[in-house]
């Protein structure tokens, strides 16, 4: 052993006191796990007695799990959320367009409520879905009304009218963009199917099974997520659907405006 002052640094042995400088020998503590008291090493990760994590590691852990909830609170703060349900939160998955999605559909607070079901640029449900209930028409499909071939963001878009702030209907590229850069995983929240979209990130949304109102029923509730977008092409509007399968599948298709479907809204500056 050599002594600590560096301008000495002489081999002396185990002594308290260095015979040719008189500095005193401070011995470097021992490492003890907090949780079973064995005697570990200066930089040990795991006890090799009982297994669990130093506790330097487990501060660690915490101030980083600490810092990310103050980045994420004040993110929220910064963001016009309107009148999103208490609890709802704008997701970043780290998309290329920066294109943040709520946890929650429109008319739903919770990931795995199926929320409203909403005819394409109306914004209130109702007890029927047909021609004969859609406002945006005179009873047929010959005479629907032009309310644009994109609604995001205007007076028939229900995520922004409910919610108002920056919240919208998402468009046809933001849902193209969410299953093409997430890994997509079949699974369930509270009993419900749906399909998990985990971001570039790690963060994640939950987007449940809907299926569809026509008429005064609901339909293939359990077996299909459907959900509309804003852009209208033709006469037909489209929209986004999932099967709940063991293997993701999704794809765009197009029906009739009087159909019920979900909303979930994206949030962009």
């Amino acid at each position: 052993m050599k002594c600590i002052n560096e301008q000495c640094h002489r081999e002396i042995g185990d002594v308290q006191f260095c015979p040719y400088c008189g500095a005193k020998q401070e011995k470097p503590s021992k490492m003890h796990c907090v949780f079973c008291g064995a005697e570990q090493g200066d930089d040990f990760v795991f006890c090799s007695h009982c297994g669990n994590k130093s506790v330097v590691v487990l501060l660690k852990e915490m101030i980083k799990k600490k810092v990310k909830g103050i980045k994420t609170e004040l993110l929220r703060s910064k963001l016009n959320l309107g009148n999103a349900p208490k609890g709802v939160k704008a997701v970043d998955l780290n998309l290329p367009s920066g294109t943040l999605w709520a946890t929650a559909n429109v008319g739903a607070t919770r990931p795995e409520e199926k929320g409203g079901y909403y005819a394409w640029g109306e914004t209130e449900e109702k007890t029927e879905y047909s021609w004969k209930t859609y406002i945006h028409c005179d009873g047929s499909y010959d005479t629907c009304h032009d309310i644009g071939s994109s609604i995001s963001g205007t007076e028939f878009d229900v995520a922004h009218v409910k919610w108002g702030g920056n919240w919208r209907m998402p468009t046809k590229e933001q849902f193209h963009e969410l299953f093409d850069e997430c890994e997509v995983v079949p699974t369930s929240s509270k009993g419900i199917p749906g399909y998990k979209l985990i971001g570039p990130n790690d963060n994640s949304i939950f987007l449940p099974t809907t299926g569809f109102r026509w008429h005064d029923s609901i339909r293939l509730v359990d077996t299909y997520g459907n959900y509309w977008y804003s852009w209208k092409p033709h006469d037909n509007v489209h929209y986004l659907s999932f099967r709940n399968f063991l293997e993701p599948y999704f794809d765009f298709h197009s029906c009739v405006p009087f159909y019920g479907q979900c909303v979930r809204p994206v949030y962009v500056e």
